[in-house]
């Protein structure tokens, strides 16, 4: 009697113990390697006086503009008395060139945006979520994407916190194939990320531009067919003007081994041509 018992103790010993192995199998794989809360609508859209963005928008439509380049400065911000709601003043500098059309007009004007219930998270409903940092693109800060896939279109809305939307596209069937807007560039004090916007006529020329290493130690190469005679010039994020010079005909390399580690715009000048590019020395 006394053996039945204890072969009963073994058995369920080895029975909990089996069950607890099975439940923390269990939950090692479904539990997500990096979870993350969705971000709140204020934690999207959480803009200082002085962040600057810019955005290009594109649409693939016969019968609307091809391609527009916004840049926008935040020139004021404040809440309503019950906290909800905060609304932000901005100066925008918008490009735009016509379907068809191989010239830009530019715009200048100011507006106001709100954005309101703050503490909801900024996206929902059905599709799929995912959020997770992206340490190359927008420099750790947190990223959520929200893709939505029904028969007849594909829409993704991303936005990353302190930067608002950072892609909003869909394509779709029928006489069109679909628009995207999207972050280039932002400032946030002195962190940047992306690329600042030039218009296309700025552009010209630049099409293959490329600087390598980057990140770089000591030395940047610059590699664009006829870089002769090109104006130089190197700031710091905040806009500071640390050194400019003229490249020599037998030179496309610039030093940058006594700066300081961080990033860094480069201005590349021809004529009234000019591109800029981010340089990060480590």
């Amino acid at each position: 009697m006394q053996r039945s018992q204890n072969n009963s103790l073994v058995k369920c010993f080895y029975r909990a113990t089996l069950l607890s192995c099975c439940l923390l199998c269990i939950g090692a794989f479904s539990t997500p390697v990096k979870a993350q809360q969705v971000s709140t609508v204020a934690e999207v859209y959480d803009y200082d006086i002085g962040d600057i963005f810019h955005y290009l928008y594109r649409q693939d439509y016969g019968f609307q503009p091809d391609s527009i380049r916004t840049e926008v400065e935040i020139t004021g911000k404040y809440f309503t008395t019950n906290n909800d709601t905060v609304v932000y003043h901005r100066s925008v500098v918008q490009h735009d060139k016509p379907y068809g059309s191989s010239s830009w007009t530019t715009t200048n004007y100011t507006d106001s945006v709100y954005y309101t219930n703050l503490t909801d998270p900024i996206i929902g409903g059905f599709g799929t979520i995912t959020v997770y940092d992206d340490n190359v693109y927008f420099n750790g800060r947190q990223i959520n994407k929200h893709n939505i896939s029904i028969t007849e279109s594909i829409t993704m809305l991303h936005y990353v916190e302190g930067c608002g939307s950072s892609l909003n596209s869909f394509v779709g069937t029928g006489n069109y194939t679909g628009h995207f807007t999207r972050l280039e560039y932002y400032k946030k004090g002195t962190e940047i990320g992306g690329n600042i916007l030039s218009t296309p006529e700025q552009e010209a020329g630049f099409e293959t531009l490329q600087c390598s290493p980057n990140p770089a130690h000591q030395h940047v190469n610059i590699e664009m067919p006829q870089l002769s005679g090109a104006w130089l010039t190197l700031y710091t994020p905040d806009g500071k003007q640390l050194e400019s010079y003229q490249l020599p005909a037998d030179r496309n390399t610039i030093g940058i081994g006594h700066l300081p580690a961080g990033i860094y715009i480069l201005s590349i000048q021809q004529e009234d041509r000019i591109a800029f590019r981010r340089i990060v020395k480590q």
